[in-house]
C-alpha cells in the first residue's frame, strides 16, 4: 500500500515538473534590460537686467556666468540624436551598461553610459578632427552623477577652447542650486566661478582666487527681479569697490 502510496507521488511530481518545464518552453521568461539613465545639464539663466546694463563690473559677471554656462553645449556629446540607439550591454542589471556612436560633423562620438553602487558615468571618446585638432578614441569628457543627491560632476580634456575645465552641480536641501567651474588661469582669471541660485530667482556669483588661500576677487548678487551689487576685491579678500546696478 505504501509502495503504491510513493509512486503515485512521484508520479504526480514528474507531472508537475513535465508542466513547468513545458511551460517555460512555451512562455520563456523574456529579460527586459533597464532604460539608461538620462541627464540634464542645468544652467542657471543670466538675469536680462544684468545682460542690459552697461556696467563694465556687471557685463564682468555676465561673461563669467556664460562661461560657466558653456557646459551646457557639450550636451550634445552626452545624448545621442536618437537615444533608442543606445545599446544594454550584459544579460543581467548588476554593472549595467548602454553604448551608442553617432557621426557629428568629421567626428566619431562615442558614448559609454555605466552604473555603479549609487553612481552613474558617462564617457565620451573622439576620433576624428575638430577644430583643426586630430582624435583617435580619446577620451574627452566624463561626467559622474551620485544617483541618491543628484550630485553632478564633469570634467572636459581637450576641447578647444577649453583643454581643460570642470564643473560640479548640486541642489541643497533648500532648493538652491549651485554650480562651479575651475579653469586654467588661461580661460580665467582665478581658480574657481561658483553661481548660486535661490528658489524665488536671486542668487550670486563668486570668483574665487588662490593665493596660498582661498580669497575672493569678485562677487555679484542680485534679487528675484535682476538688479543687484558687485564687490571688487584685492589679493588679501579685501574691498576694492562695489558698484549696483538696477
Amino acid at each position: 500500500m505504501r509502495d503504491k502510496i510513493s509512486l503515485k507521488c512521484a508520479m504526480l511530481l514528474f507531472l508537475i515538473l513535465l508542466n513547468i518545464k513545458c511551460s517555460e518552453k512555451t512562455n520563456p521568461i523574456r529579460f527586459e534590460p533597464p532604460e539608461p539613465p538620462k541627464l540634464a545639464i542645468r544652467t542657471i539663466p543670466v538675469p536680462e537686467k544684468m545682460v542690459q546694463s552697461p556696467d563694465s563690473m556687471v557685463q564682468r559677471a555676465v561673461e563669467y556666468m556664460n562661461l560657466v554656462n558653456s557646459i551646457g553645449n557639450y550636451e550634445i556629446y552626452i545624448i545621442p540624436p536618437d537615444t533608442s540607439k543606445l545599446q544594454f550591454q550584459g544579460d543581467d542589471l548588476d554593472n549595467p551598461k548602454w553604448t551608442s556612436t553617432w557621426i557629428n560633423d568629421s567626428l566619431a562620438i562615442g558614448l559609454t553610459i555605466s552604473e555603479m553602487p549609487n553612481v552613474y558615468n558617462w564617457d565620451v571618446r573622439f576620433t576624428g578632427t575638430k577644430n583643426s585638432k586630430s582624435y583617435r578614441n580619446t577620451n574627452v569628457f566624463k561626467v559622474r552623477q551620485v544617483i541618491e543627491r543628484g550630485y553632478v560632476s564633469i570634467f572636459l580634456f581637450d576641447i578647444e577652447p577649453l583643454n581643460f575645465a570642470s564643473w560640479s552641480c548640486v541642489t541643497d536641501n533648500d532648493g538652491t542650486y549651485t554650480m562651479s567651474m575651475s579653469a586654467s588661469e588661461e580661460v580665467i582669471e582665478g581658480e574657481e566661478i561658483v553661481i548660486s541660485e535661490k528658489p524665488d530667482g536671486s542668487g550670486e556669483l563668486i570668483l574665487w582666487k588662490d593665493e596660498w588661500k582661498w580669497v575672493q576677487k569678485f562677487k555679484a548678487k542680485w534679487e528675484p527681479d535682476g538688479a543687484g551689487q558687485w564687490w571688487t576685491y584685492d589679493m588679501n579678500g579685501h574691498t576694492l569697490d562695489t558698484g549696483f546696478w538696477i
